[in-house]
């Protein structure tokens, strides 16, 4: 997977409302961008990519990135950790 996906058109989108480690609530999209046969959904904040889906179409977890989402994997934090700290998501937490 590479950045490209950002050209794709976006064939998806919804607003969500993710909770942080403050109990605020935090304004989020969930968008799909298709090209061809080929998809990547992301869930983005104002400011932050917090998950990204490079096989939306399967059942293989996506990606958090920890500096940004808890360790229970459903909870943004409210100050990051170091950057970049991508994981598979824990599927049934």
């Amino acid at each position: 997977m590479t950045a490209q996906f950002f050209s794709w058109p976006v064939a998806g989108f919804r607003t969500i409302t993710l909770l942080s480690d403050a109990d605020e609530e935090v304004e989020a999209a969930w968008v799909l961008y298709r090209r061809n046969r080929a998809a990547v959904a992301v869930i983005w904040t104002k400011t932050d990519l917090i998950a990204v889906d490079p096989s939306p179409d399967t059942e293989e977890p996506h990606w958090v990135d920890g500096s940004l989402v808890a360790d229970d994997d459903t909870t943004l934090r409210t100050t990051p950790e170091a950057p970049c700290q991508w994981r598979r998501h824990r599927e049934g937490v």
